[in-house]
């Protein structure tokens, strides 16, 4: 059975010292610190704008006591030396099985609430993007980690801060370009099938991604066998569905995203197109000439802790 307590308490960057002296900050069940956040949080302490929204936990196993959630703000309140008012609980345990289960349901929780982390991290501030833009973004980026596909990936939210960050500025370029664009497409352009390809495109091959990408927005005098014209048809086509569908009209994500991928390819390899054909199942890897996907892309590495490792 297990003990349980819990109380506020305000933590100085004494007390983490001395959690820290104790063994109770290197449990062997955290993931690495990142050191970047670490510093977001700390400033946030130091402004003033701090919003605690997680509990300090504590599991006392066999005599040895680890920390289970709240490494990130401890480390923030000594780097800030900013004392903060915070609960913390403690968990009195009867074996290691017990200590991976606890473990297990902070994480859990923690990944049922991507979005809301979201703001906690502060990126409407931190991207120059608005809500919306951010949501899509993070859609496009879980996207592209996994394949470009739904290959399921069990990373904790905070893992997705860096690659959100790393192509938030891809995002603003790709808000500018859809400036003025219309009605009938503008859905499906911030689809996460469009907008993966898209901010790869936009990351490695900038210039001409922004000439593309502009072209079928504006559908000004495009010729019939541009792939640019190709893909603005496309998309007046097709909608876009997350789940099973029958309908001849729409299409799922990881097929829209290897069409977008073969008209891009036409045009960054400067050919025409007479006839597209495309398979409303994705069957294949996708390829996205000039780009680190050129060759095939592929779901990025999490280690056995959950943690993500993004090829940049």
């Amino acid at each position: 059975m297990t003990e349980f307590t819990i109380s506020k308490q305000l933590i100085t960057p004494k007390q983490v010292n001395e959690w820290e002296n104790k063994g109770a900050m290197t449990g062997k069940v955290n993931r690495p610190l990142r050191l970047e956040w670490v510093s977001y949080l700390a400033a946030q302490m130091r402004g003033e704008k701090f919003e605690p929204t997680n509990t300090i936990a504590f599991a006392h196993v066999n005599g040895e006591t680890f920390l289970v959630n709240g490494q990130h703000t401890l480390h923030a309140i000594r780097e800030s030396n900013e004392p903060q008012s915070l609960a913390v609980a403690h968990y009195k345990l009867s074996d290691s099985d017990s200590l991976s289960s606890l473990y297990t349901k902070y994480d859990i929780g923690a990944k049922r609430n991507f979005y809301d982390a979201l703001r906690a991290h502060n990126l409407i501030d931190r991207t120059g993007l608005i809500k919306y833009e951010i949501e899509k973004l993070g859609s496009a980026v879980k996207f592209i980690a996994n394949s470009f596909g739904r290959t399921p990936s069990q990373v904790d939210h905070e893992e997705w801060l860096h690659p959100m960050l790393h192509y938030a500025p891809m995002m603003r370029l790709w808000v500018n370009v859809m400036n003025g664009c219309d009605r009938d497409i503008s859905p499906r352009m911030y689809s996460r099938g469009v907008l993966a390809v898209a901010l790869v495109t936009l990351e490695y091959q900038e210039s001409k991604a922004l000439s593309y990408w502009r072209s079928i927005v504006q559908d000004d005098g495009l010729k019939k066998t541009d792939p640019a014209k190709h893909a603005r048809r496309f998309l007046e086509k097709y909608g876009f569905v997350g789940g099973n569908s029958n309908r001849l009209d729409v299409m799922q994500a990881e097929s829209y995203a290897r069409v977008m991928a073969h008209l891009w390819n036409k045009a960054y390899d400067n050919q025409n197109l007479s006839v597209l054909y495309y398979n409303k199942v994705a069957t294949s890897p996708i390829t996205i000439h000039g780009t680190i996907y050129a060759s095939g892309a592929h779901v990025w590495p999490v280690d056995g802790k959950g943690v993500l490792n993004p090829p940049f």
